[in-house]
């Protein structure tokens, strides 16, 4: 039985949350749009009802309803709070189970971090840790866009941060500190926030000289918060920020998360510094859009319902995530996606160009050729070969291979003995060997690579039918039959074949590729003259090392 695990808020967080454990936990998952109200603690212990742990990635200002039913019923609690007061409330409640807040990326992923980093040396001098989720591109004064919870970055910007000073823990007041950073030649400036040093101060003081944690944002943005919070006094009026924050600055997805870490101290005596940098852009927010709908088309968050061409944003992002599990690495994937142009279409000429594809300059006729073409009618004309090819092979072989295994697996004894050794000696040989002798020997042009084909593919169905036969014909109606004295033919074609030749069908539907497989592979040279000279040179050279060896 899965270990159940409620996650509170369905937004960026809870949903990335439930995909990542949802395959190994019995994932329960509410929110306010689901009619989940998480500041009514009756609700909230309605819903945790029965559930091993909770993790809550809603506002802060839920968090002591549910970290107060989780401590009283003794169930696992995480939370994502960057809220001092929240956290401390949290921190002093009682339980028999784990109580874990700040465990979202700042803080949460920055000071694990930073604390292994800080285990690598010997003294640690200075700890700086930087965390900015910025917009890509901006076109307003404040260089900044909203791309996270409203309340969460008011309350950052107006509480008192921690910090270590020479070695003490103390208070700094938010939006100060300023300082340049450079990341990547790009500079940004970084400040004073609340939250972001969850319990480090406590835990390592008088054991690091500095430490802090600050917000990075584009050069300007702190001029026009300090204006708005300490200028205009909306720090004492957090609501009306809010209600301002959200009118009046626009949301983004297009965000890019900035995640550094720097740490100096000694190692074997050594000053050294180590630093850690990770950027996270659009792209990881699009790889997660692409699973979601490939895992959970119906049930998810429905993004390609949004597209101009739903289906067709469904299927591509259905074989984008079959490319992105592929064994062998994306870069061996073959997609099954066709080209939205034919060579009619100047499309595929620009992709000739790029690519410096002669052939395909020829194909489109960006190099002059000998009549006007396109690779559409070119492709056409081809699959009337190649459907050629798949039908016949599949056909004769499938017939020769189906009456020899019928007779063999109906008569039994010596016949049947004899006609499985020829098989295993066919079978002996790799197909696609055996019908290059076989085509050569037969000279140049399709017949010649069809037969060949013909030759190497009927005892699979000779093997298939006789096991089918003889698995029938020990049956009551055939023995019936036989007492009734019916003629052994229909017998076998009445009675024995139409219960015998199912898997003869699977058989030939994986036929009908290999047949035009195998065909392109023997027709692979200019010509099948070419083949033979070489094929028989091979097998010169091979009879010669054979003797004298």
């Amino acid at each position: 039985m899965k270990t159940k695990i409620a996650i509170i808020g369905s937004g960026n967080i809870g949903w990335a949350l439930k995909q990542l454990l949802k395959e190994d936990y019995d994932i329960k998952q509410g929110d306010i749009t689901d009619g989940f109200d998480a500041t009514d603690i009756s609700q909230v212990k309605e819903f945790l009802d029965g559930v091993d742990a909770v993790i809550s990635a809603g506002p802060f200002a839920v968090n002591k309803n549910i970290a107060q039913v989780a401590s009283e019923e003794s169930i696992g609690y995480f939370d994502l709070t960057e809220d001092v007061e929240t956290t401390d409330f949290v921190k002093s409640l009682k339980s028999n189970n784990i109580i874990m807040p700040q465990c979202g990326l700042a803080p949460g992923a920055i000071n694990i971090c930073a604390a292994g980093m800080m285990e690598e040396f010997d003294t640690v001098n200075e700890v700086l840790m930087r965390v900015g989720a910025l917009p890509r591109f901006t076109t307003n004064e404040m260089s900044y866009y909203l791309s996270w919870s409203t309340n969460g970055l008011i309350n950052e910007y107006c509480n008192e941060a921690d910090a270590i000073y020479e070695g003490r823990q103390v208070k700094v007041m938010p939006l100060e500190g300023a300082e340049k950073i450079v990341i990547d030649g790009e500079s940004f400036e970084a400040f004073n926030t609340s939250g972001g040093c969850a319990t480090m101060c406590e835990t390592y003081q008088n054991k690091v000289q500095n430490l802090s944690y600050k917000t990075i944002r584009y050069p300007g943005h702190l001029n026009h918060m300090k204006f708005l919070f300490n200028d205009l006094h909306l720090k004492k009026n957090k609501e009306v920020l809010e209600k301002l924050f959200d009118k009046e600055v626009p949301r983004t997805k297009n965000d890019v998360i900035i995640f550094f870490v720097k740490v100096i101290g000694l190692i074997d005596g050594v000053l050294q510094e180590k630093t850690y940098l990770r950027k996270l852009n659009e792209q990881e927010h699009i790889a997660s859009v692409l699973i979601d709908c490939a895992e959970n088309p119906l049930n998810g968050k429905q993004w390609w319902l949004e597209a101009d061409y739903p289906w067709q944003a469904l299927g591509a992002a259905k074989e984008i995530y079959a490319a992105i599990r592929h064994e062998g690495g994306i870069e061996t994937y073959m997609t099954g996606l066709p080209v939205h142009q034919d060579g009619s279409c100047n499309g595929l000429q620009h992709y000739a160009a790029l690519g410096r594809d002669y052939d395909g300059a020829v194909a489109v006729n960006l190099i002059p050729s000998d009549k006007p073409q396109d690779v559409y009618s070119r492709v056409l004309a081809g699959g009337k070969i190649s459907l050629r090819i798949g039908i016949l092979v599949v056909g004769i072989a499938g017939t020769i291979g189906s009456l020899i295994g019928m007779f063999s697996g109906y008569v039994g004894g010596w016949i049947d003995e004899a006609v499985m050794r020829v098989t295993d000696v066919f079978l002996s040989v790799p197909d696609l060997v055996m019908a290059l002798v076989i085509a050569t020997s037969l000279g140049a042009g399709i017949d010649a690579a069809i037969i060949g084909i013909t030759m190497v593919r009927w005892t699979g169905y000779a093997r298939l039918i006789r096991s089918g036969v003889i698995a029938e014909k020990g049956k009551d109606y055939v023995t019936a039959s036989r007492a009734l004295g019916l003629h052994p033919n229909r017998i076998i074609f009445k009675h024995v074949l139409p219960n015998s030749y199912t898997a003869t069908l699977v058989q030939a539907t994986f036929d009908f590729g290999l047949a035009i497989l195998f065909a392109s592979w023997l027709l692979a040279a200019s010509s099948l003259k070419m083949l033979r000279r070489s094929a028989s040179v091979r097998a010169s050279e091979s009879l010669l090392l054979a003797a004298f060896s």
